[in-house]
């Protein structure tokens, strides 16, 4: 730890309200800096003696006690800043939403009833992502959509994108938002699972954050880390301790294993720091071969050996920008011995972790000035420029299948027809059904055209209009069964029936039939087109035929 006088401003905006706080009433703060958003907690006095005759009235408590939305401006910085070089220093500056709240009121005396001095306030607060997106479990399809337009959609206000990434743009068939409380991933779950699938990167920008100063905080999602700009050169004198740390090698060899009985197929992905016999299997059941290579490309880049972190603490305020996202060197004109091992390299730092207590804690030390002294604590994780590990916290995988209704849709025929048809994906070649999803609007997705669950001797395929149950994936739909009787098929329960219905429409239709008459098991073939019937009967001793056009 060191000691240092920090400059740290303090803004809460309470019902469009801005109330500023100055750094002499701040007593103790942490910050949590991670690449992909933070955490932090701040402490703070406030007077309120003007009961009694002093200058002091607290105008944030009546808001504060509220459940309004708070958000915390907060940036952090030397109040005697002085680069070692000729660039400026941007402050740790972040722009976060409250999540939980409490204040410590000081009475003057307290034998009896005497009046409130003052109150100690404390704020947790987090990036807004992480906040609002915590609590937002949307139940949404969209087809020919691309997930830029699903972010798009759930951004809100408070939250600012930005995109590097083609394959954010492409336009899907349909993605699914299926998101259950009960299940625990939530939205920002889902945006995390969707990024950590496509091995891309998902930052928080302080550096954008630090110079335009408090303001809509801005999130980035990119298909790499940034490694554009000039590094910062880190002065052996800003740090008091280096760790090198050497993360876990990957021991495995992975396999790719489609079980298409059609075309059955192993694919393994190599790695140089294999163990032998060691292995990570991903089972998959497609004839698309395209989603095999799509599966291998994606388990051949999870596989690579991480590189060399740095973990260092403060001696002092660094004399450079020191924020997520900055990305530094280490060299021996600046001190640093030039036998150390991390020389020669750029480094990206994609962890901080700030605490700061007051040297004072009494209400009066430094009371609304801009600054005060503090005993600081400051440290950091940096990784190699290189480096292609994902940082993200820890999320919960989204809960898939969801099962939705529909309706099959077929466009042969008259509109009252019965019919079905079968559409052909024009990139797969595949067999499919169309559905309705008449609680979106009646958008339609694909789903696979097969038996399902029948005998593969029995072709009976869905009609237009049949009511489905269907299975949703994030990205894919599968009819798993119908949920009603076609019209005309239920028979009466007295006759202990069965029955099969071919055909059209009620006037065009075959109607095959077993049941029992008076406990006698009666079996009939009916045909019917129009007003041309023909029906064929047979019962205990007899057989009937009768061929016959009603007029």
């Amino acid at each position: 730890m060191f000691s240092d006088r920090l400059r740290v401003t303090v803004k809460l905006t309470l019902a469009g309200t801005a109330h500023t706080i100055p750094a002499g009433n701040v007593r103790r703060l942490e910050l949590e800096l991670a690449s992909y958003g933070f955490s932090g907690r701040i402490e703070f006095w406030l007077a309120a003696d003007k009961a009694y005759g002093g200058g002091y009235e607290d105008e944030l408590k009546a808001a504060f006690i509220k459940p309004d939305l708070i958000q915390v401006d907060l940036a952090v910085e030397a109040a005697h800043a002085e680069p070692e070089t000729a660039a400026s220093i941007q402050p740790i500056a972040v722009s976060g939403l409250v999540t939980s709240k409490a204040l410590t009121e000081s009475q003057l005396r307290t034998e009896r009833d005497e009046p409130i001095v003052g109150r100690r306030y404390e704020v947790r607060f987090a990036d807004p992502a992480r906040v609002l997106w915590g609590q937002h479990y949307p139940c949404e399809l969209y087809t020919e959509k691309s997930m830029q337009d699903v972010l798009d959609a759930h951004k809100g206000e408070r939250i600012t994108l930005a995109y590097d990434w083609t394959a954010l743009g492409a336009s899907q068939p349909l993605l699914f938002l299926g998101l259950d409380p009960a299940y625990g991933a939530s939205f920002y779950d889902l945006v995390l699972w969707y990024v950590a699938s496509g091995q891309a990167a998902f930052t928080y920008d302080y550096l954008s954050q630090g110079a335009q100063g408090s303001g809509s905080p801005g999130y980035k999602i990119a298909a790499t880390k940034d490694t554009t700009g000039t590094p910062a050169k880190l002065f052996r004198d800003d740090v008091a301790r280096l760790a090198l740390r050497f993360p876990e090698v990957v021991r495995y060899q992975a396999r790719v294993l489609n079980s298409y009985a059609l075309s059955p197929a192993t694919q393994i992905v190599d790695q140089e720091q294999k163990v032998t016999g060691i292995r990570q299997d991903h089972l998959l059941h497609t004839p698309i071969s395209q989603a095999v290579d799509d599966r291998v490309s994606a388990e051949t880049a999870r596989l690579f050996v991480r590189g060399m972190e740095l973990e260092l603490e403060c001696g002092r305020y660094p004399t450079i920008t020191f924020v997520p996202g900055v990305r530094l060197t280490l060299e021996s004109d600046l001190l640093w011995s030039s036998q150390a091992v991390p020389l020669g390299q750029t480094y990206r730092v994609f962890e901080v972790r700030l605490v700061a207590e007051a040297l004072v804690e009494g209400l009066d030390q430094d009371y609304g000035a801009p600054d005060t002294g503090f005993r600081v604590s400051l440290a950091a994780a940096l990784e190699l420029d290189a480096e292609k590990t994902l940082r993200l916290p820890a999320f919960a995988e989204p809960r898939y299948p969801v099962y939705v209704e529909g309706l099959v849709v077929s466009e042969q025929g008259e509109e009252a027809d019965e019919t079905y048809q079968i559409y052909q994906d024009q990139s797969t070649s595949q067999d499919q059904y169309k559905v309705a999803i008449p609680l979106w609007e009646k958008q339609q997705v694909t789903a696979p055209f097969g038996p399902g669950q029948g005998s593969d001797r029995l072709y009976f395929p869905l009609h237009k209009n049949d009511r489905v149950l269907v299975a949703f994936d994030f990205a894919g739909a599968e009819i798993v069964k119908t949920l009603d009787w076609r019209a005309g098929a239920r028979l009466a329960m007295e006759g202990q029936g069965d029955q099969v219905l071919f055909g059209k429409t009620p006037t065009s239709k075959t109607a095959m039939s077993f049941l029992y008459t008076e406990q006698k098991p009666v079996f009939s073939i009916a045909r019917t087109n129009d007003k041309d019937t023909s029906t064929i009967e047979l019962q205990e001793g007899i057989l009937r035929i009768v061929v016959k056009e009603d007029t």
